[in-house]
């Protein structure tokens, strides 16, 4: 579920979102700011599967293909090298290769054919200056449970 959730959270906001619901007003978030600058776009978002539902809010940070989301108390990043998958609550933390188009329009696409539908609603959108690379890999101390799948 951890990984289920991080993936779904994903889809929605990388440049090429996979959500049929909103791409076109996405793409036009991220084409609104300055290529130099931050884009964070804050959220809410409701999965539906089922008779399952998971609604929450959070936010995302974009720049030069580097990005931070935060939701449902999980928080992920990646830096080009890796994707890491955080659960602060319980200092866990899986760390997979960088997700690609194709992992993410494949989880997408078993989702909605097994019924599974996803609802977007942007809250705001924020331009800022670049942040150091820095702050789109985590660290983490020895207290942690990591699993690197890289």
């Amino acid at each position: 579920m951890f990984r289920n959730i991080a993936y779904l959270l994903l889809a929605l906001f990388l440049p090429f979102s996979l959500s049929a619901q909103k791409p076109q007003e996405l793409t036009a978030i991220l084409e609104s700011c300055p290529q130099d600058s931050c884009v964070r776009v804050e959220f809410s978002i409701t999965a539906l599967q089922d008779d399952s539902e998971v609604s929450d809010a959070g936010y995302v940070e974009i720049q030069d293909g580097l990005w931070v989301m935060k939701a449902r108390g999980l928080e992920m990043y990646t830096d080009g090298s890796g994707t890491w998958i955080v659960d602060p609550s319980s200092k866990e933390v899986l760390i997979e290769p960088v997700w690609t188009y194709a992992d993410l329009e494949n989880f997408y696409k078993a989702f909605v054919s097994q019924g599974g539908r996803m609802d977007l609603k942007i809250l705001s959108r924020t331009c800022s200056q670049k942040k150091p690379d820095s702050s789109f890999t985590p660290s983490f101390d020895s207290s942690w449970i990591i699993t690197d799948l890289r």
